[in-house]
C-alpha cells in the first residue's frame, strides 16, 4: 500500500471524513478482501471503511478509498489485513488513520466583572483601571471570535475586536480599560462573538464606580500670632478632600508660598525646605493631611510688623484649582 499509513483528514465527531487514497500493489491472479482488524491504537475512537473491499482483482494496482467517522476526538490507528479471497491467508497488512476533533467552543475567565473605583477626572494620575480576560478554545477545532464590544466608559485596549483566530486549547487575552466620565457606578456589558457552535456568544456584566476629589485648605485662624524676632513658630496648614460621595484619592503633587513682599518669613518644614514644595510621592489624600510653615521673623524686623503669605496648592481637585 502506497502511502501506508493512508491518513484522512481530521474531522469531527461524528461527521464522516473526506476520503483518503491509497494504491494496493498489483498481485497477478490474486483476488483479495480487505478487512479492517480490530488492532487499533490512539486516545481516539472510532471507524474506518474501506471500498472496494471484497473480491478485489489484483491484476492491475488498485485504488482504495478510506474514510473514517470518529465517535470521540483524539487520534485513531488500525491495521487493515489482506486477505487471499475467501481464505483465511493474510497477504499483507497496511494501517489507516484518522483524527477526531471537538468543534470550537468558547469560555471566558471571567462570568461578571468589577473594575472597582477611579477617579473620573482625567487629570489625575490615576484615572483608568484594566481588566484582563482570557478566551480559551476548549475545543480542538479553530476558533474564530468574530467582534469583540462593550460600551459606555469601557474600551478594549488590547487583543483585537474583531476576526481573532484562537487554535483548538489555546487562549488570548483581552484587556479592557475603564475610564469613567463621571462618578457614580458605572456598567456595560463585554460581548464576545465567536464560531462555536455551543457558545457563539458570551455575554460579561461589567461595573465601576467613578469617584470623586475636591480640595480644601484651611489655616487655624489667627495664623502665627505673635513671633519674637529671631525665632520661630510652626503651624500645620490642613489639606482636606472635601468630596461628599464617591470619594476617591485626592492627589497633591506641589504647593508655593508666595511672599508679595519677599521678606523670607515664611518657609516649608518637613520634607521641604524654602518656599517651593514638591510631594514626592504626591499626597495621596482620602481624608486630611497637614502640611507644616515656618514663621521665621529676622531679627532686623520691626516692632509690631506684620507680613502675610499666600500657599497655594497644586492638585487634580474635580473644582477649581
Amino acid at each position: 500500500m502506497s502511502p501506508n499509513p493512508v491518513t484522512t483528514a481530521p474531522t469531527l465527531v461524528n461527521v464522516q471524513s473526506g476520503d483518503a487514497t491509497g494504491t494496493l500493489t498489483a498481485s497477478p491472479n490474486a483476488r483479495v478482501d480487505i478487512v479492517v482488524s480490530g488492532s487499533c491504537s490512539g486516545g481516539g475512537q472510532g471507524t474506518f471503511a474501506v471500498s472496494p473491499n471484497n473480491n478485489v482483482n489484483l491484476n492491475s494496482d488498485e485504488v482504495i478509498t478510506v474514510s473514517y467517522t470518529p465517535s470521540a476526538s483524539g487520534p485513531r490507528t488500525c491495521r487493515v489485513d489482506v486477505f487471499d479471497d475467501n481464505t483465511t491467508t493474510v497477504l499483507g497488512t497496511f494501517s489507516v488513520s484518522g483524527t477526531g476533533e471537538d468543534p470550537a467552543a468558547m469560555a471566558v475567565s471571567y462570568t461578571t466583572a468589577d473594575f472597582g473605583s477611579t477617579r473620573h477626572n482625567n487629570a489625575a494620575a490615576v484615572h483608568t483601571t484594566t481588566r484582563n480576560f482570557t478566551v480559551t478554545n476548549t475545543g480542538d477545532q479553530t476558533l474564530t471570535v468574530s467582534s469583540v464590544t462593550v460600551g459606555g466608559d469601557f474600551a478594549v485596549t488590547a487583543g483585537g475586536t474583531s476576526n481573532i483566530m484562537i487554535a483548538g486549547g489555546a487562549a488570548r487575552v483581552f484587556t479592557v480599560t475603564f475610564d469613567p466620565s463621571a462618578a457614580g457606578t458605572r456598567t456595560s456589558t463585554l460581548t464576545f462573538n465567536s464560531t462555536a457552535p455551543s457558545t457563539p456568544t458570551l455575554a460579561i456584566p461589567i461595573t465601576g464606580v467613578g469617584t470623586n476629589a475636591v480640595i480644601g485648605v484651611t489655616a487655624p485662624m489667627g495664623g502665627f500670632g505673635t513671633v519674637n524676632t529671631g525665632s520661630s513658630a510652626l503651624l500645620d496648614i490642613t489639606v482636606r478632600n472635601t468630596a461628599m460621595t464617591n470619594i476617591g484619592p485626592l492627589g497633591v503633587q506641589s504647593a508655593t508660598i508666595s511672599d508679595p513682599n519677599s521678606s523670607g518669613w515664611f518657609a516649608f518644614t518637613g520634607s521641604c525646605s524654602g518656599q517651593n514644595c514638591t510631594f514626592s510621592p504626591a499626597l495621596s489624600i482620602t481624608t486630611m493631611t497637614t502640611v507644616g510653615i515656618r514663621c521665621s521673623p529676622p531679627t532686623m524686623a520691626l516692632a509690631n510688623e506684620m507680613q502675610t503669605a499666600t500657599i497655594s496648592f497644586n492638585s487634580d481637585t474635580d473644582n477649581a484649582t
